[in-house]
């Protein structure tokens, strides 16, 4: 006759832990794991790094990775035109038969280019430090006031 009585009778409590406290705790469980998806999202983005769909969604840590980038491929472009410039002149500027003279003229040539490489850099890093905020203490440190 004991058999006809359901077993959660004699154990309440773990009835009213099956059917009262596992829902709440699956929704409480559902409700911060939300939040830090959105935590997440809000960090990451959809998906790490800049190429994305069109629905892709950007985190922050892409903002510094864009900022990194177009950084990056500014100085390509600065150096490259320059280069360019240089090789221009150097086409200009060179005998087009070889003389005796040739090899001095290359000298001169590639002691100017360094001198003037070597003087814009020197007038472009303190613009640089001083324009990046938190970097003039190493421009104070390395030009002087």
């Amino acid at each position: 006759m004991a058999k006809a009585v359901p077993s959660w009778v004699w154990r309440p409590a773990s009835k009213i832990r099956g059917v009262i406290f596992r829902p709440i705790v699956q929704g409480i469980l559902g409700f911060v794991s939300t939040i830090i998806g959105g935590i997440l999202m809000f960090g990451r983005g959809s998906s790490p790094g800049l190429d994305m769909g069109p629905t892709a969604v950007w985190g922050v840590e892409d903002v510094f990775l864009y900022i990194g980038t177009s950084i990056v491929n500014l100085a390509v472009w600065a150096v490259t035109s320059v280069v360019d410039a240089l090789l221009g002149v150097n086409a200009a500027l060179l005998p087009v038969d070889p003389g005796p003279l040739t090899g001095l003229v290359l000298y001169v040539m590639v002691a100017i280019e360094i001198g003037l490489i070597v003087e814009g850099l020197l007038r472009l890093a303190p613009a640089l430090l001083s324009a990046i905020p938190g970097l003039s203490g190493v421009k104070t440190l390395l030009f002087g006031g």
